[in-house]
């Protein structure tokens, strides 16, 4: 795995969350949590994630976020609609996002739900190695 880029939270609320970028190659990162998390954190690295890969400008943009060393928090309600509606309106993300790990299936089904929105394709997947290997296939396939 390259070497990451570490964030700490600047997020009203945040706690013991951080998260790792990394750049795969061209167009390509990995988002990688760890500690607690909770939505409007993700929400904060989404945000920071969008921003590096819009100044990338890559013709294929793919993402790996990774929930493996995460741990949930308890959200409060109407977390969802809120989460959809801010990385709605934040910068792009990607062409494709693959999911490892997830916390929660109500954080998936909302993630799937935004990348519909936004005609992103979103997968989940068991292992590391399974979600950046359907990264490498989907964007050969893009092409």
């Amino acid at each position: 795995k390259p070497a990451a880029v570490r964030f700490w939270p600047t997020c009203p609320g945040a706690r013991e969350m951080g998260f790792d970028l990394s750049k795969l190659g061209p167009g390509a990162f990995a988002l990688s949590y760890f500690g607690k998390v909770t939505y409007l954190e993700r929400c904060e690295a989404l945000r920071r994630v969008g921003r590096e890969i819009d100044q990338e400008k890559p013709a294929t943009k793919r993402l790996l976020v990774d929930f493996s060393y995460a741990t949930s928090v308890e959200e409060q309600p109407g977390w969802g609609a809120d989460f959809m509606a801010k990385v709605i309106a934040a910068p792009e993300i990607g062409d494709f996002v693959a999911v490892v790990g997830t916390p929660h299936t109500d954080l998936l089904k909302a993630a799937t739900q935004v990348c519909a929105t936004r005609g992103i394709t979103c997968r989940r997947f068991n292992s590391y190695s399974e979600a950046l290997g359907w990264l490498r296939i989907a964007a050969s396939d893009s092409k």
